[in-house]
């Protein structure tokens, strides 16, 4: 079989610099031909000109004083002739000068010209200058015969002789130098019209030269305009095309050896902007450290379903914290793909980034990152999700390595589903799907379940909290934040009837100008949120900082205890502003007590204590609040700068009737009294408790059997009911602050 013909080479382009040359080659080369050509006949005119100033000219006056001797010649020999023999010897001098001007011209007449490109044959000696030579001769001779007779004395034969032939001769001669002259101007004439012509020819040539240099001047510049512009339009549409998003644009193009550079360099950039932008595509959508779908796959996945039966579970994976403080973050990750794993087993129908399923169900599984998966559902009801729910939340243990052994496998879900009205597909239903069910999440941790649904929020009431957020800033400007103070008494005074106040802690209270009294548990964890708490800190320490400055010459052992937060403590310039506050209130450092809670001490550990050492530097007191609620370790506590331990309300209540609570709350006395801590009970509302903290060694005591929250206006003139310990008097006081806000 016989092998089809090779494929003939293309021809490799033209580069474009050679192109240029060339074509300017081409365009100078008429040019040339056109100065040549100039420089040509400018050098003739040039040459004619010298030959008419050098041999035209000069002849054509000889033959005319020719002309001219030759009458002087004969009006002298008419004067001789006819004067006496004593003057004639003057005469004959005159004579002699025509003759030898004569004969002076007649030999330049004669002599040939110098050599001349343009001279002309005819100005040689020729018949005319020998007929003129010939009737001088002539002449010459008659006037010598004629002189020979005056000589011998014979006047009237001279003067008959040269009438009759003397005379004749000179008119001959006379006529044949007029006819030489005329013939030198008509030569002179025809050299004249000669070199017109030349002159006339070389107009024409060079005008044909220069329209043909101008014509392929512009064909040149419109070749080599449309061979680089239109290319290059070419390039610039493919390179607006690939900046417009179509990476499969490709050109061709072989105009020019640099266009085809070019063009070969806009194709590999198309190539690899095209695997980038697919690299960038998968990495957008994929979660790296599982290779599941991402938030935003997942909210694509969901956008792209316009059904009711749209499901969210978004799993929340314990201990993950934990597995990374412990072994390293190399076994979190390993962990959060043991896991990924895992659920795809677990989860029957889910795939990896696939939408595909059984029995009406599909369900595809993701991640959201920070140990959070979500499995997103299409065709599903509330019964298939709860199901699905409780299949994944069922703890199960992994083996991540040799050498770190097995580690519980626990989630917790959040479920929600969609709704009717929300069967639109978009990507806000997608968000507000998984919005809800990672709040759902939440209140799963918060009730200690491993699942919760969703419950919809009233939209009034989301409205609500952020128009309280938006004014929260206008309310610490205008003076609407105000503090109340809840007082602190020592335990055992408390217990004898004793009413000798320790100090007071400040609590928060917004009294909205529409909504009148808002509920700090409604604003300040919304703002903790929203990243607005710092209104709230700077308002509270300014009014307590201020009382405690009204207080200072008539109680000044008090002390006010004002809450923090984390994002505080973490402000660099929070020590110096509260250093600035104290300063323009002229108000004691060391009556300020700062209060945290345990579990936010421990978010951000190093930095809060640097700024917690700083400010008790300044001689500011620190409590621990909520002791009890977070994961804090002993070791750590004793690194802190904390004078108080702050027992949580939790572990108060009705601590009489369990002996078990009971033993837990004097374990947390002796261990704060092991740090040389104080220890303050919070929640304090039955006389049985405050009689239990008292017998477990509490030094202070705080709580609505003792005193509700109160302006601050107030608390100077408060005292505590005097029976307080009675249980009959106790509650009747609980019952009359309960109008309290």
């Amino acid at each position: 079989m016989s092998q089809p013909p090779p494929a003939p080479r293309s021809r490799r382009p033209m580069a474009l610099g050679l192109r240029l040359g060339l074509g300017f080659v081409l365009v100078l080369v008429p040019l040339l031909f056109v100065v040549l050509l100039a420089g040509a006949r400018l050098r003739e005119m040039q040459q004619v000109s010298a030959d008419l100033v050098t041999h035209g000219m000069p002849r054509l006056l000889a033959m005319q004083e020719l002309v001219e001797h030759a009458q002087g010649h004969g009006a002298a020999m008419a004067a001789l002739l006819t004067a006496p023999r004593s003057e004639r010897e003057h005469l004959y001098p005159a004579l002699d000068a025509e003759s030898a001007a004569m004969d002076r011209l007649m030999a330049a007449l004669a002599a040939p010209p110098a050599a001349s490109p343009t001279a002309s044959p005819a100005r040689s000696p020729g018949a005319a200058l020998a007929a003129v030579d010939e009737a001088r001769h002539r002449y010459r001779a008659v006037f010598a015969e004629v002189g020979e007779r005056l000589e011998a004395g014979d006047a009237s034969g001279a003067a008959a002789l040269f009438t009759a032939s003397g005379r004749p001769s000179l008119e001959a001669l006379m006529q044949q130098a007029r006819a030489l002259r005329a013939q030198e101007q008509r030569l002179l004439t025809a050299r004249q019209a000669e070199m017109a012509e030349r002159i006339s020819q070389a107009e024409w040539q060079l005008a044909v030269l220069s329209l043909a240099a101008l014509g392929l001047a512009g064909l040149l510049a419109w070749r080599s305009t449309t061979g680089i512009t239109r290319p290059m339009l070419r390039l610039a549409d493919m390179a607006r095309r690939l900046a417009a998003g179509d990476y499969n644009a490709r050109t061709d193009l072989r105009a020019t050896r640099e266009i085809e550079r070019v063009a070969t360099a806009l194709n590999g950039m198309a190539d690899a902007v095209a695997a980038r932008d697919a690299e960038v595509g998968r990495i957008a959508f994929v979660d790296a450290t599982t290779g599941l779908p991402n938030r935003a796959a997942i909210r694509r996945h969901l956008g792209a379903q316009a059904d009711s039966g749209r499901a969210v579970i978004v799993l929340d994976l314990a201990r993950l914290s934990a597995v990374n403080d412990v072994m390293g973050y190399e076994s979190g990750n390993r962990l959060l793909r043991a896991a990924a794993d895992h659920l795809l087993q677990v989860a029957d129908g889910a795939h990896r980034g696939s939408d595909s399923g059984h029995d009406g169900e599909h369900w595809q599984l993701g991640c959201l990152g920070g140990g959070v998966f979500v499995l997103a559902g299409r065709g599903v009801d509330s019964e298939a999700v709860q199901t699905k729910a409780e299949t994944l939340t069922r703890a199960s243990s992994l083996v991540l390595g040799p050498d770190t052994g097995s580690v519980d496998l626990q989630f917790v879900a959040g479920l929600a589903l969609s709704t009717p009205i929300d069967t639109t597909g978009s990507a806000a239903d997608a968000d507000r799907l998984l919005r809800d069910a990672e709040q759902a999440v939440g209140a799963a941790k918060a009730s200690h379940r491993t699942w919760s649904w969703h419950r919809a929020d009233d939209p009034a009431q989301r409205q609500r909290q952020l128009n309280l957020l938006g004014g929260l800033r206008r309310a610490a400007a205008k003076g609407e934040l105000q503090m109340w103070l809840q007082p602190k008494w020592p335990c055992v005074s408390q217990l004898h009837g004793a009413s000798q106040i320790e100090g007071f802690e400040a609590l928060v209270r917004w009294r909205h100008p529409q909504w009148g009294w808002i509920s700090p548990a409604e604003f300040v964890p919304f703002a903790e949120r929203a990243g607005h708490v710092g209104l709230i800190t700077d308002a509270m320490l300014s009014m307590a900082l201020a009382q405690l400055a009204v207080w200072r010459p008539t109680h000044p052992a008090w002390h006010i205890a004002v809450n923090v937060s984390t994002a505080d403590l973490l402000d660099p310039g929070f020590d110096q502003r509260v250093r600035r506050i104290a300063t323009q209130a002229g108000a004691p450092l060391h009556r300020l007590r700062l209060e945290i809670t345990e579990s936010r001490l421990m978010q951000d550990a190093d930095r809060v204590l640097e700024v917690m050492c700083r400010m008790r530097e300044a001689g500011v007191r620190w409590s621990i609040d909520d002791f009890g609620t977070g994961y804090s370790s002993l070791a750590y506590l004793q690194r802190l700068p904390v004078d108080e331990l702050k027992i949580d309300r939790s572990f108060v209540t009705e601590v009489d009737l369990d002996d078990t609570r009971a033993r837990l709350l004097r374990t947390i006395v002796d261990l704060a009294r092991s740090l040389q801590l104080k220890v303050t009970a919070e929640g304090v509302e039955r006389p049985e408790e405050l009689s239990l903290l008292a017998d477990a060694g509490c030094d202070c005591v705080q709580g609505y059997l003792l005193g509700r929250p109160m302006p601050a206006a107030d608390a100077a003139t408060f005292t505590a009911p005097a029976t307080a310990a009675s249980p009959a008097v106790g509650a009747t006081a609980l019952r009359s602050a309960s109008a309290l806000p």
